[in-house]
């Protein structure tokens, strides 16, 4: 049987994404306004991937090997490296033995962007449910609004004493998010692809405009913490504008053909990337010094870029090593 073609703007989207997490954590000038959206837009391009006639157990196997596995692979590695890295240049004195106990993710995680693939992972599962026991379309959203509204309030912001178990208050908070890539996202986003190069340049703009005006209104945001410090609609427009800014920027990557494909493999590999930046961070911040001053903007953009390759290159090797074991394949989700 002919294998499905990818979506390529799907895979470059996930590209900028991931570079974008990236450089957001070198708290570029621009973190707020990365922030806004990053995290959101990775939960709206899995979203597009939801199949809702798939059996539960099914369904539950195919996310265990492509989240559960992965999560567990990453938090053992980075507690490696971690430990490595104090013995050599730290002194493993200073080194927390038991951040092991974070793999389990009651709290925190071994390295900290790895709560992402816990929140995916339950996100996934009760979206599942909820799509198959609402059929109509409007309850369901209006459901998932509910959701995000309760993440909202549970905010830290607001409650201090909520701790986030297993960061499902984040997870309560990004439902809506994958729940609009399922039933918006998918099987609208063709219209993308039909409209003219002045079309989509103009609602680029125009998407990127109303960013810009709802990001002034941020103060704080990281939903890790599911800390939102700002109105809840300015959060969801600046969210959603800023998602789809990047889907229609993939799009105009996706017409120049070298470009195109080599964003779109890193794409494919983005949750690997995702798993591994953070303690790559660590190489690539005393490199990218030699070359530029430390702190600066271009500094961090070159430690971003570093990061990306380096982390882009680590997953090849590890696909290579364990081909079907750890769920990082080309595959779709």
């Amino acid at each position: 049987m002919r294998q499905k073609q990818r979506d390529n703007v799907v895979d470059i989207s996930r590209f900028l994404g991931i570079f974008f997490i990236i450089w957001g954590h070198t708290y570029c000038p621009w973190t707020i306004i990365i922030y806004s959206f990053h995290i959101p837009l990775f939960f709206i391009l899995s979203g597009i991937y939801h199949k809702e006639k798939t059996d539960f157990f099914v369904f539950l196997k195919k996310k265990a090997n492509r989240i559960v596995i992965p999560y567990l692979f990453f938090s053992l590695a980075s507690y490696l490296f971690y430990m490595l890295w104090y013995a050599v240049f730290l002194g493993i004195d200073k080194f927390d033995f038991l951040n092991i106990l974070n793999i389990f993710a009651v709290k925190n995680t071994v390295s900290e962007p790895l709560w992402f693939f816990v929140s995916l992972f339950e996100v996934a599962l009760i979206y599942f449910f909820l799509r198959k026991s609402i059929s109509s379309n409007l309850v369901l959203g209006f459901c998932l609004f509910i959701f995000c509204l309760i993440g909202y309030l549970l905010s830290p912001v607001r409650f201090p004493y909520w701790i986030n178990y297993f960061h499902i208050a984040s997870s309560v908070s990004m439902l809506l998010f994958y729940g609009f890539g399922n039933l918006v996202l998918k099987p609208y986003r063709k219209q993308i692809t039909t409209n003219s190069y002045a079309i989509n340049l103009l609602i680029l703009i125009s998407l990127f405009t109303i960013l810009l005006l709802a990001s002034r209104h941020i103060r704080g945001i990281d939903v890790n913490t599911n800390r939102y410090d700002m109105n809840l609609v300015v959060y969801l427009v600046a969210a959603l504008a800023g998602s789809i800014s990047v889907v229609i920027f993939a799009w105009f990557i996706a017409k120049v053909p070298f470009l195109s494909k080599t964003c779109a493999h890193i794409g494919q590999n983005s949750l690997g990337i995702f798993g591994l930046h953070f303690p790559v961070f660590e190489l690539s911040r005393p490199v990218s010094t030699i070359i530029l001053p430390k702190d600066s903007t271009s500094w961090g953009i070159l430690v971003a870029v570093n990061c990306l390759l380096l982390s882009w290159l680590a997953t090849e090797i590890i696909k290579r090593i364990f081909p079907k074991g750890l769920g990082l394949s080309t595959n779709r989700e």
